[in-house]
């Protein structure tokens, strides 16, 4: 359990996995996280599947060392990294070697979503995906606080059957699909004032809007 001066102080922050949810502040996503920083209690997500959070929570240590492994790199891991600029924007970095890895573990339904019928935002071994806004502004704010030109989502794939029996896999290159995102610098920087935003109506107590933010910050 987390003590209250510690959840005093993640009120004051705002973090990569946070960031998707303040595309828009009107959104009740946005709304939802405001209050939870507001009240100092945890902003859940209850559309996840169980047993990949399960698998994650167990699997990421051994995802990252098959990473290190195949790539020959040394990745340190958990590190949080504040940006240069903006204080209290900190992300958690799964692993980092010269570039922020965010390591997920994901179904093969929801892998086979990621394959793009038209748009995309990113491919793998020339395979087109649309990366959902999660995952990507996530890897897009560790680009931005770590100022690296890209960052890779190390999906790992497995079946239910490999869910529900984590405790005992071994992951392989079966399993790990590595995707580079590249840097987009208009994206980060819209992520950098919808950040300064919001840790400014946290500090002022005040519920931000989509239209003041646009008044402040697009003129």
């Amino acid at each position: 359990m987390i003590s209250l001066s510690e959840k005093e102080y993640r009120a004051t922050c705002i973090g990569g996995s946070d960031i998707y949810k303040i595309s828009n502040f009107d959104n009740i996503t946005a709304q939802k996280l405001f209050s939870s920083k507001i009240n100092s209690t945890r902003d859940e997500d209850f559309d996840f599947d169980s047993l990949s959070i399960t698998a994650g929570n167990l699997l990421e240590e051994p995802a990252l060392d098959f990473y290190q492994k195949v790539t020959k790199k040394h990745i340190t891991r958990n590190e949080r990294i504040e940006h240069s600029r903006i204080k209290n924007f900190i992300c958690s970095l799964d692993g980092f070697s010269d570039i922020p890895i965010e390591c997920k573990i994901i179904g093969e339904s929801t892998w086979e979503r990621l394959k793009a019928k038209k748009s995309f935002n990113a491919q793998y071994l020339g395979m087109k995906l649309l990366i959902p806004s999660s995952y990507y502004m996530q890897i897009q704010a560790q680009m931005c606080v770590t100022n690296t030109t890209h960052g890779i989502l190390l999906f790992n794939v497995l079946t239910e059957e490999e869910k529900e029996n984590c405790l005992t896999l071994n992951i392989t290159d079966i399993h790990q699909r590595p995707v580079e995102i590249a840097r987009c610098n208009d994206i980060i920087s819209e992520i950098e004032t919808r950040v300064e935003y919001f840790l400014w109506c946290l500090k002022y107590k005040r519920k931000p809007t989509e239209s003041e933010y646009q008044i402040k910050y697009k003129f």
